[in-house]
């Protein structure tokens, strides 16, 4: 900026402008997630909403879940609309959910939790770096009022689909591997599995897997 400034001072005002303003933005967004984050935090009864699937769904045999954005609220919880809340579905009964799908029944919320342990990594944190404003869970039967199709559920779709066919054809120690690598699942994967990528120094190798499927569907399911 001090160089452009220099060189040219028009320019060097405009970058300034732009700055300020950006950082502006930032702090409302900031505050916009803090004021939702809060109001998440404070209901202490299962309420009646309308979720969209928004991202890939993990299922350990225990229960379903995925990231959704609410859609629908009532009038009391309007303010809730378009928040992101990280869901479970749980049950031998829970439908089978998908991205893009339309849900609707009652769901227990919550805050996000801090980090008890701070030598590990804090959960919550990278929950709010994705504008995740807290829990739900489901309270009772959940219904899927809509199936969505398109190409960000393609993707987003696919990705399940590899899951489910390693599911039914690998052996329990090689599965939770295979997904890991395949779609960057790591549900499965064993807490000594983990540790040994990280003492060899190639974590990396399992955070980035699936992103060629991953993100995709993500910039997809956002632009359609």
């Amino acid at each position: 900026v001090i160089i452009a400034t220099l060189a040219n001072p028009a320019l060097g005002l405009a970058l300034v402008i732009a700055l300020a303003a950006g950082a502006g933005l930032g702090a409302r967004a900031l505050e916009g997630q803090a004021a939702v984050e809060g109001r998440v935090a404070a209901l202490r009864c299962a309420v009646p909403l309308t979720l969209r699937v928004t991202g890939p769904v993990d299922e350990n045999g225990v229960r379903a879940r995925s990231w959704v954005e609410v859609l629908r609220t009532p009038e009391e919880l309007a303010d809730l609309a378009g928040a992101r809340l990280s869901l479970g579905v749980y049950g031998e009964g829970r439908p089978k959910i998908s991205p893009g799908d339309l849900l609707r029944g009652r769901f227990y919320l919550s805050g996000i939790r801090e980090a008890a342990n701070p030598l590990l990594p804090d959960y919550g944190e990278y929950l709010r770096s994705h504008r995740v404003a807290g829990w739900a869970r489901d309270a009772g039967p959940v219904e899927i009022v809509e199936v969505r199709h398109d190409l960000g559920t393609l993707f987003l779709r696919l990705r399940e689909r590899l899951a489910d066919q390693m599911a039914g054809s690998l052996q329990p120690e090689a599965r939770g591997l295979a997904r890991a690598l395949l779609t960057g699942d790591r549900g499965e994967l064993a807490a000594g599995d983990l540790a040994r990528f990280r003492d060899a120094g190639v974590f990396h190798i399992l955070a980035v897997s699936g992103l060629h499927v991953g993100i995709v569907g993500y910039l997809a399911f956002a632009l359609g």
